[in-house]
């Protein structure tokens, strides 16, 4: 039973049209082609833009092109039906392009500063060169999936084969199989070639620079680049081929729907029939004694400027004619302008919004590109048949054991180390965090620079025994601060408060030139608070031993 279902199963679907690996890759390049040809206009219109960047241009496009191909080929099957959702399709787009972005970076314009992706990231991601990409992209990735998805339309669909199977059906009569209008097919995919050809002859002679000449391998006499031509010809090569493969489909869906024999040699043998029949056609032409493509663009700019021509003077003479009718020959007397009262606006103080940091922009805007493309990873790989919950048990047993590992260091170090350890290991600890403070102190505004220098200075302060009190001005603790250090550090403590008080207080702000000297004066009250430490335990010491003295 489990056979006659397998069976029945297979025979759903045309695995011999639907399963070939080889047509996607057809399709892709023959859009590469175009491509190749599109890229290389752009190039002689932008001659400053680097060699390397044409190249990921092509590359990223083609490559894209692949990518649709074969996964339009593999969600046609029965089995992927719940993946054939836009979500997945522009996961998968999504994912591509960010390959190409992470490509731009790494090869053409070099990877952005820290500081520029978090204070600029729009700049920094949505340059003008990805975004030619992008349009490159998606350009390639939907020729390759429209025209993937008229090749699999012409395969035989699943009530047809079922119908099929129906021996005692007859084939005359009342006939309800709603069968594909694979005529339309055919003339669609012609109409396609055939625009996507006259695209990519404009394109050929847009990009010709001088005048070429006739004669034998004309083709190589004109003054083009030969990756274009050979596109071309290429181009023109692959979609002949591929309407023989339409035109084969077309009659063996013909041949099996009317149950009518046919010889499988046929079927085998027909791409190398066709593809020699090509080679001979191309050859033939490629040494025909052909014209450049020069004079076509010249015709081209001709017609051009003709037909703007022509519209040009349709509109000069409908407008000269609604002139004429309804102009007037009475002169209008202009009034002078009357002088208007100046009314003094009255002057309202302006409130200062709160600015929010510069980074913060920047950052929401890479949090939400990492939580956009960690999505679309999770959906394109799901669709793959990616097991994340295999992934995610391995990830809780990994962060498991190594909680393990930490709990077991913890528990050696609380009983290796004394005390002493302790507090120097967090000695060395905040010694590092101030070291980070003072890295990113130079990125704040001045106001906040100062605000800081106080703050760090009272905790600090608190640090050695001279903590502020409850209630105490600023002053007060200066004060008490300059009972304790010396007269120089007692005079940098009064500058240093000043400073804050004129912000904090007097809403002053505070000039650029004046934070060095700032700056300088809290590096000595700090200076001067751990020399204070230092000299507390040499007084402890002399306590302890004057009664041995006595």
């Amino acid at each position: 039973m489990a056979e006659i279902e397998n069976a029945r199963h297979q025979a759903s679907f045309d695995h011999a049209w639907q399963d070939s690996l080889l047509r996607p890759a057809v399709i892709a390049a023959l859009v590469g082609c175009i491509l190749v040809a599109l890229t290389s206009f752009v190039s002689h219109i932008g001659p400053g833009l680097p060699p390397a960047y044409i190249n990921i241009l092509r590359i990223t496009s083609i490559g894209a092109a692949l990518v649709g191909g074969y996964t339009t080929t593999m969600l046609v099957r029965p089995g992927q039906r719940q993946r054939r959702s836009a979500t997945f399709r522009l996961s998968e787009l999504g994912l591509i392009l960010f390959v190409a972005r992470i490509a731009l970076w790494a090869t053409v314009e070099g990877w952005p500063a820290p500081a520029a992706m978090v204070l600029q990231p729009f700049g920094v991601f949505l340059t003008l060169k990805f975004i030619i990409n992008g349009l490159f992209i998606l350009i390639a990735w939907g020729m390759a999936v429209l025209v993937t998805n008229d090749f699999l339309a012409m395969g035989l669909q699943a009530d047809e084969l079922a119908d099929l199977e129906a021996a005692s059906r007859p084939i005359s009569g009342d006939d309800h199989r709603i069968q594909s209008d694979r005529g339309a097919l055919v003339r669609r995919f012609s109409e396609r070639w055939a625009i996507g050809g006259m695209l990519l002859i404009v394109l050929t002679a847009a990009s010709q620079v001088g005048m070429g000449s006739n004669g034998f391998f004309a083709l190589v006499r004109q003054d083009i680049a030969g990756g274009v031509i050979g596109a071309a010809i290429v181009y023109f090569v692959l979609g002949l081929l591929l309407l023989t493969f339409v035109h084969l489909a077309a009659m063996r869906a013909r041949w099996q729907l009317a149950k009518l024999p046919s010889e499988s040699t046929i079927v085998r043998n027909w791409p190398f029939y066709a593809f020699g029949l090509l080679l001979v056609v191309a050859a033939a032409a490629f040494l025909m004694p052909l014209g450049g493509t020069f004079r076509l663009a010249q015709l081209m700019g001709l017609a051009i400027r003709a037909i703007s021509g022509a519209v040009y003077l349709i509109l000069g003479l409908i407008m000269g004619l609604l002139a004429l009718l309804f102009g007037s020959d009475d002169e209008i007397l202009e009034e002078p302008a009357r002088e208007r009262p100046e009314i003094a606006a009255p002057q309202i103080e302006q409130v200062q919004p709160a600015e929010a940091p510069p980074w913060l922009g920047g950052t929401v805007f890479w949090i939400i590109i990492a939580l956009l493309l960690g999505y679309a990873t999770y959906i394109y790989l799901q669709g793959r048949g990616v097991n994340f919950q295999l992934i995610l048990a391995w990830l809780r047993e990994f962060l498991r054991g190594w909680k393990q590992i930490g709990d077991a260091f913890n528990e050696w170090r609380a009983r290796r180390l004394s005390p002493e350890e302790e507090d120097s290991g967090k000695t060395g600890r905040s010694r590092v965090r101030r070291w980070l403070d003072e890295l990113m102190l130079g990125r704040l505004p001045p106001d906040e620079q100062v605000r800081y220098f106080y703050v760090s200075t009272l905790e600090s302060a608190a640090e050695h025994g001279l903590r502020r009190r409850p209630g105490e001005t600023p002053y007060s603790f200066q004060a008490r601060l300059g009972t304790q250090v010396e007269s120089e550090d007692a005079t940098a403590a009064a500058h240093l408060t000043d400073g804050f008080v004129k912000i904090e207080f007097a809403r002053q702000s505070t000039e650029a030139t004046a934070v060095p000297l700032l700056k300088r004066a809290w590096t000595q009250i700090r200076s001067a608070l751990a020399g204070l430490q230092e000299e507390q335990p040499r007084s402890d010491e002399e306590g302890q031993d004057a009664p041995k003295a006595e």
